[in-house]
């Protein structure tokens, strides 16, 4: 549960993040009166559209590239991770179920990525600017609509993009109501680009493929640096799994699996991003982050107090066994789990 504290952090969805954009908006008013006022002096408004429409252009290009990218090589939606493959139903929180379902199919979140990337080229380039726009428009409503049915933290961003797409549209909306509806080309005048020269167009055209160049590296960067183009075969770090707990000895004491015990371990998960998580006989998790210290055999752990210990580990890969040893915060563990298949349920991966 987030308190209220916490919520006037600036994170997604967050209280502190709408007031924060709250002030930007009432900010923006005066300096949008100021702008007007000046363009009735000098006459700004081409120059400042030609200025803006890019700057709207690339920053959209750019993040519908980098979630696009980051759905091609499933490093958004990946595999479900053990812990929630053997948590209840009923238990998973609707973000979480949708992340989980979506990241067992490879064929359809490329397809999802690939719908953003497409549109993400389009606007990079003035002729078919507005074609990217409208189906950028199509594609982040979209997305805005699942980040709210399904309770997802970035319902505000996500309409921030779909506020950019719009933008993108607006000055073309009485050509495309000419266009659908009367069935005829709505002629306006062209935009003044301010280049009256040939040195003017190489700098400009040198800019432009410059910072498309950016934003491709920006989005590219992490896969080709990693490398790790399809996350469903990447390595996963040691002892990623899960494991049923079969022996669980607390301060000295065995605890069977049939005793009502709230402190009873039934199952222990190692996730792929560093935490080992514990699941009690009640189904109730909690999760440390996780190093290693294999020249030890050691596990390091940390809870979100920030407080360290280190519990003493042995595998037997012929009998996936795995002996945890130490003193966990005070509490005295031997743990004996055997690892479960889990990978090889075919429910869970797309063949």
């Amino acid at each position: 549960m987030v308190t209220s504290t916490q919520n006037l952090h600036f994170f997604s969805d967050s209280i502190g993040l709408y007031l924060q954009t709250g002030v930007l908006f009432l900010l923006a008013i005066p300096l949008a009166i100021g702008s007007f006022w000046l363009d009735k002096k000098q006459n700004l408004y081409p120059k400042m559209r030609f200025v803006l429409e890019r700057m709207m252009a690339y920053y959209l290009a750019l993040q519908l590239l980098k979630y696009g990218c980051s759905k091609i090589f499933k490093h958004q939606f990946y595999l479900p991770e053990p812990n929630i493959l053997y948590t209840p139903l009923g238990n998973l929180s609707k973000d979480i179920l949708y992340w989980s379902t979506i990241g067992t199919s490879y064929t359809y979140t490329v397809f999802a990525g690939l719908i953003e990337i497409l549109p993400a080229l389009l606007l990079l380039f003035k002729r078919t600017r507005l074609l990217g726009a409208i189906i950028a428009f199509g594609v982040l409503l979209n997305v805005w609509m699942i980040n709210i049915g399904f309770n997802i933290t970035v319902k505000l961003y996500a309409a921030f993009l779909l506020g950019l797409s719009f933008l993108l549209i607006v000055p073309h909306l009485a050509k495309l109501y000419h266009f659908f509806i009367h069935q005829k080309l709505l002629e306006t005048p062209p935009v003044n680009r301010f280049i009256n020269s040939k040195r003017q167009l190489l700098i400009y055209t040198i800019a432009k493929f410059f910072i498309i160049g950016c934003l491709l590296i920006e989005s590219l960067f992490l896969y080709f640096n990693t490398p790790n183009f399809n996350d469903d075969t990447a390595a996963r770090p040691f002892l990623h799994g899960a494991y049923q707990v079969q022996v669980f000895s607390l301060n000295g004491d065995t605890i069977s699996s049939s005793i009502n015990n709230k402190k009873r371990w039934n199952k222990l998960f190692i996730h792929r991003k560093g935490y080992l998580i514990r699941q009690t006989m009640e189904g109730a998790m909690q999760d440390y982050e996780l190093k290693y210290d294999l020249s030890k055999q050691q596990l390091l752990l940390r809870d979100y107090g920030g407080n360290k210990t280190t519990l003493d580990y042995s595998y037997a890969s012929r009998d996936s066994l795995l002996l945890l040893n130490g003193n966990l915060f005070g509490e005295v563990l031997r743990i004996q789990a055997k690892q479960l298949n889990w990978e090889g349920l075919p429910v869970f991966r797309e063949e």
